[in-house]
């Protein structure tokens, strides 16, 4: 694909620079050459029509042509989604297709009950970052989300909270609860929040102290209006809903 996502920092008197990685992708894997046009978009959501005007198999650039606005068609509330880790590439494949949805800020928790665990390298997280980034350049997305590390005790989700300067609206998706449900919580906040997020637990469900736990942090707890769901199929059907109601 010939449309990248750069940092406005990247930009130098209308010349894009891009990074080792981009650079190898557009000449190894896509195979363009100096004069080729390629379509950039920065974290400021600016759309560039670009010309390359340098490149090498670690190093390339582009001259900026024309540029406009992009309309941003993303929900004004920013989503937040706390994780289970999953086996297999689920954990990837939920990534993925949150991020094209419009998930601004994951946040992945070893749940007590949460079969992978953390690895000591991080070379999960690093293929996860790599995921998103893939995921913004096949959505035409301009804003990365944010991947925050692993927590691993319930005290780094209350501090995570605790050091935000924000509001949140939070809800804690729960197979027994048949009274309220995600859509009729972000309906009635509907105008009222810039920022929700949204807690899915593990297969096999969540501990009674970790429901507990959400519960006493202010989270209200919704049911999904569906069958059971695993993990990652609820993730990126919570997100779908928030982005359908909120939009």
């Amino acid at each position: 694909m010939s449309l990248f996502i750069v940092q406005a920092s990247q930009i130098t008197d209308g010349i894009i620079y891009f990074s080792k990685n981009d650079s190898i992708h557009l000449y190894r894997v896509l195979r363009k050459k100096k004069g080729d046009k390629i379509t950039c978009k920065d974290n400021t959501g600016k759309t560039y029509s670009c010309i390359i005007s340098e490149i090498s198999s670690d190093k390339a650039s582009a001259e900026i042509k024309s540029l406009q606005k992009h309309e941003d068609q993303s929900s004004n509330t920013a989503i937040s989604l706390i994780f289970p880790l999953i086996k297999g590439k689920r954990t990837q494949w939920l990534i993925q297709k949150c991020t094209e949805i419009g998930v601004n800020t994951f946040l992945p928790y070893a749940y007590t009950r949460s079969v992978v665990k953390p690895d000591p390298d991080n070379n999960r997280m690093k293929r996860y970052i790599k995921i998103i980034h893939e995921a913004c350049k096949q959505s035409e997305r301009s804003d990365i989300p944010v991947l925050n590390s692993i927590m691993i005790s319930f005290s780094e989700i209350e501090s995570y909270f605790t050091n935000k300067n924000k509001d949140f609206l939070k809800i804690l998706l729960w197979e027994k609860e048949k009274k309220v449900y995600l859509n009729d919580i972000l309906r009635d906040n509907k105008n009222k929040i810039n920022n929700v997020c949204i807690a899915v637990g593990p297969e096999g469900s969540m501990t009674d102290n970790e429901i507990l736990s959400f519960k006493k942090l202010g989270f209200s707890s919704a049911g999904l209006k569906t069958n059971i769901l695993r993990s990652e199929t609820a993730c990126i059907f919570a997100a779908s809903v928030c982005v359908y109601e909120l939009f």
